[in-house]
């Protein structure tokens, strides 16, 4: 099937319990897996909770690592009309993630954050 947009694959897969998202953690292993039902039920509640704090078009941060919730939180912010900024987290005692972060940030002028 060919699709005009991402929104437009979600909907068309909202019933399909057969094709999957896997996440592989080392590239190899299954880590977890979500049909494209659940990516679209979960998506739309994400949507739901954005929508509670931000305007259409606002940008929202993702901080998450790659993985499920960050696929989630990436429909969830189409859904909402906003604009996904994805970004690493920082980690532990690193200063240099943190002035990248806090630079990230300033730029993108997000309304709101996911972590």
């Amino acid at each position: 099937m060919k699709y005009n947009t991402l929104i437009d694959m979600l909907v068309a897969c909202e019933n399909n319990d057969k094709n999957k998202i896997i996440f592989l953690e080392d590239g190899e292993n299954q880590k977890v897996q979500l049909s494209f039902s659940e990516l679209s039920q979960k998506a739309k509640i994400t949507a739901n909770d954005l929508e509670k704090y931000i305007k259409v078009e606002d940008r929202v941060l993702i901080l998450l690592p790659p993985g499920i919730d960050y696929i989630v939180s990436f429909f969830g912010c189409i859904l909402a009309s906003a604009i996904a900024v994805p970004a690493y987290p920082p980690r532990k005692n690193r200063s240099q993630n943190f002035k990248r972060l806090l630079s990230i940030l300033k730029s993108a002028d997000a309304s709101c954050i996911i972590t």
